[in-house]
């Protein structure tokens, strides 16, 4: 620095200066890195609670509270001209991890090759799942208790169940049709009925052999279908859906319950047609036949009164048939025992079984 010490420290006060406008920055940018990792780290730790809390939940349910894989497979349902949709006939199926089996016709019944033939003097039972027996085995649904118990009071007599999840009004019209011509010898009918037997015929389809709703109503509808299906091996998802779909009909009863009742009222008013018919078959043909129905059906008084002016044998309300529970909708085995003790009492009093 041949000028002096002045000029030769200019450039080194001139990187200092720079460094030191720097320094703001660099704090800052160290700060907001360290937030950003404080972040990250919180949802992480999040994540892994959830996660390590759904474990022990999912385990907890499974062991004390486990939820039953009622579900029907495989591939259960085929597409059907009259009935929109029915069982594939002779085939071996799986609900609740049990066997069960299907005759010609897809009606269940227990054994492959055991089913009523059309020489045979039967009782019809008609209906949606609960005829069906969902959640349950074919020996602990009413259908097969009302046959065993027949039996053993030395009737020779069987048993249709002519049933399937999804069925309603419009389905058992056309069911009743094709049992009469299947089985001339019919003894008696037993039609359940629920609310939501007076939706349209149009409310389910079949999309790969498996019922579908035509009406997305579930809450979780937005997750795609392979999420959804991946989630419902779950005990803590099951649980999930029902308690929302529980807290959605309770808030929809508690916002618009007399506005429902009366909807409800003037459509089965208008929709009443295919119970009239099959009332009416029955009475041409002297059939008896034994209604069985659920607190919201009766409390209708258009239905009651179509079933009032009827020939029928019984009115049977399944809140008023001891025991047993209601699980989803659906009764369980020891309301399926006692339904089926009430029927084999007006059976035998009928006085017309072979």
């Amino acid at each position: 620095c041949a000028g002096g010490a002045a000029p030769c420290a200019y450039p080194f006060f001139g990187v200092i200066r720079s460094m030191a406008e720097q320094l703001p920055f660099v704090f800052m940018t160290e700060k907001k890195s360290s937030n950003k990792k404080t972040i990250w780290g919180n949802l992480i730790i999040a994540l892994v609670s959830l996660f390590v809390g759904l474990i022990i939940v999912e385990a907890g349910l499974a062991i004390f509270l486990p939820f039953p894989d009622y579900i029907i497979k495989p591939e259960p349902y085929v597409e059907d001209s009259e009935l929109a949709h029915r069982f594939k006939s002779n085939g071996e199926l799986y609900q609740n991890g049990e066997v069960f089996y299907t005759d010609p016709n897809g009606f269940r019944v227990l054994a492959r090759d055991d089913y009523p033939q059309d020489d045979d003097q039967v009782v019809l039972f008609i209906g949606d799942s609960q005829t069906f027996g969902w959640m349950v085995t074919t020996e602990e649904t009413f259908v097969y208790k009302t046959e065993t118990r027949l039996h053993e009071l030395g009737y020779d007599i069987r048993t249709v169940n002519a049933s399937s999840p999804g069925w309603n009004l419009w389905h058992y019209q056309s069911v009743y049709d094709e049992l009469t011509e299947l089985y001339p010898d019919i003894s008696a009918i037993v039609l359940y009925l629920v609310d939501n037997d007076w939706q349209p015929p149009d409310n389910h389809d079949v999309e790969n052999g498996y019922l579908v709703d035509k009406y997305k109503e579930d809450a979780a509808r937005f997750i795609p279908k392979s999420v959804r299906v991946f989630l419902s091996r779950f005990h803590f998802w099951r649980y999930f859906t029902l308690a929302w779909r529980e807290i959605r009909d309770r808030r929809n009863a508690e916002e618009a319950a007399e506005v429902v009742v009366e909807s409800y009222a003037s459509k089965w008013v208008e929709e009443t047609e295919p119970l009239t018919y099959i009332l009416a078959k029955a009475e041409e043909s002297r059939i008896p036949i034994i209604i069985v129905t659920d607190e919201e059906v009766a409390e209708v008084e258009a239905i009651m009164a179509v079933l009032n002016q009827a020939d029928i044998l019984a009115l049977i309300s399944i809140g008023n048939v001891g025991g047993g529970y209601m699980y989803d909708g659906h009764i369980g085995i020891d309301k399926h025992d006692a339904l089926a003790t009430e029927l084999v009492k007006l059976l035998n009093e009928l006085g017309t079984l072979p």
